[in-house]
């Protein structure tokens, strides 16, 4: 299930980069409803939080806007959840390990958090 998110997930943020492809709002929003209904039955507690948080958040910032701090947080927030879930314990990963895996820039984003 959590490989689904993850695969959907680079789609939305990579796509363009390395297919060409743009994922329509019918498709995001297909995948969001199935996706939410498998989570709901195997999700973790963790999980469907930081999922419902990251939900939220990118549905309201709205169609062609700049990703912003709190969404980069909001994501890997669930991203480490998701490891979590699965058994690994994060306790070496600071913000930003994960995401820099394919963010090349993530340092210029995590200045701002300091």
């Amino acid at each position: 299930m959590y490989q689904e998110l993850l695969q959907f997930l680079f789609q939305l943020l990579m796509g363009q980069k390395t297919n060409g492809k743009h994922l329509e709002e019918g498709d995001i929003i297909e995948f969001m409803s199935k996706f939410t209904q498998n989570l709901i039955l195997w999700g973790s507690n963790d999980v469907i939080k930081k999922y419902s948080e990251y939900r939220t958040y990118f549905s309201n910032r709205g169609v062609g806007k700049e990703t912003s701090i709190k969404e980069i947080e909001l994501l890997e927030d669930l991203l480490l959840a998701i490891r979590k879930d699965m058994g690994h314990n994060n306790k070496s990963l600071k913000r930003g390990d994960v995401l820099s895996l394919f963010i090349n820039d993530i340092e210029k984003y995590l200045y701002k958090l300091k």
